[in-house]
């Protein structure tokens, strides 16, 4: 199995799908909302249906306004089980706003985003009450759409205080070649979305997929639903699934913020606090960012307030945990963005 063609499996088929009988409606008092803009979701999979009445689904099918949620390639499902599902995901249970733009393609025999639906979808998110945006999606190769394909809405989301968390993507780096730098249609190549690359088990960065990374979680066989059945799991791997990661961590650090400090984080303090109490996996920033995204330390950051930037410790000679953390964040700061891989 070459590895550039690991998500494009995970994508594949498996069967029938679901069509949910019963979904739930959006309810305007729910406090947090994780949007996974994506190819749907099964939601009468366990992880989502078991979740019980303050559980909620708001469904939008860009593709064929299919009026109840669905998912004929699984991908979706998956990536929404690790952000929130009621066993699998780091955010429990948190609503979800679930936008399909990402169909099955029997040539390519993956999963194909529009760019134009896409952005769509990030602005009905928004308007939605999304708290968290999740794109897991890319390009496999660069597109001659320019990037204002996404910036106006995903600076709309930005402006309306949303976290926009984006897939690093799997392409240059698991083709073998260096990188280079790209301006094409990525949602990855925005100065406001939060890029969260793939790490393995033991917390190290995974090379096998795209630099340029802010941030490294979770992402070498993650445990996820499987969307043909109701109840079953898989494993998946790829910056898909690090990034649902991120997104669920994110929504437990605001949650925990509310509650201890009685009010939000802005979108910028936020994604700096998440940048800031990453845990340094000790690879190059090219491949790690910031580090690994550690919900525990995250989390118990939380009563003491804002963490100090990486940068602004006081030096102590030879101390290779700050110059790495300092050296990774005026990386990412200066780092131009890569070619990215369709999931």
């Amino acid at each position: 199995m070459r590895p550039q063609l690991t998500l494009s499996v995970a994508l594949t088929l498996c069967g029938a799908f679901l069509l949910p009988a019963v979904w739930a409606t959006h309810a305007v008092d729910d406090e947090f909302r994780i949007a996974i803009i994506d190819s749907g979701i099964n939601a009468n999979h366990a992880e989502f249906a078991s979740c019980g009445d303050g559980f909620t689904i708001t469904w939008k099918d860009y593709v064929s306004n299919g009026p109840s949620p669905y998912d004929d390639i699984g991908h979706g499902t998956a990536v929404a089980s690790v952000a929130v599902g009621k066993t699998l995901g780091e955010s429990p249970c948190t609503s979800l706003l679930v936008a399909r733009v990402c169909e099955y393609d029997e040539v390519l025999e993956t999963g194909t985003c529009q760019s134009s639906l896409t952005s769509q979808a990030i602005q009905w998110a928004v308007n939605n009450g999304a708290d968290v945006i999740n794109l897991s999606l890319g390009s496999l190769l660069p597109t001659p759409e320019p990037m204002s394909a996404y910036e106006g809405a995903i600076s709309y989301a930005r402006g309306q205080q949303v976290l926009v968390v984006v897939a690093a993507g799997n392409g240059a780096a698991n083709l073998g070649l260096v990188p280079t730098p790209s301006e094409v249609d990525q949602p990855s190549g925005h100065e406001h979305a939060l890029v969260v690359g793939a790490s393995r088990a033991e917390r190290t960065a995974y090379i096998g997929t795209s630099s340029d990374p802010e941030l490294i979680q979770h992402g070498i066989g993650v445990p996820v639903a499987r969307h043909t059945t109701n109840t079953g799991t898989t494993s998946m791997t790829g910056t898909s699934f690090s990034a649902p990661n991120v997104a669920g961590i994110a929504v437990e650090v605001q949650k925990a913020w509310l509650a201890q400090h009685g009010s939000r984080l802005s979108v910028s303090e936020w994604e700096n606090f998440l940048k800031w109490t990453a845990v340094d996996s000790g690879a190059s920033a090219a491949f790690e960012g910031y580090g690994y995204l550690d919900r525990t330390a995250s989390l118990a950051q939380v009563p003491s307030g804002m963490p100090i930037a990486p940068c602004d410790r006081p030096i102590i000679l030879l101390d290779a945990e700050w110059a790495n953390e300092c050296a990774n964040q005026l990386y990412v700061e200066t780092a131009t963005n890569t070619v990215r891989q369709f999931w």
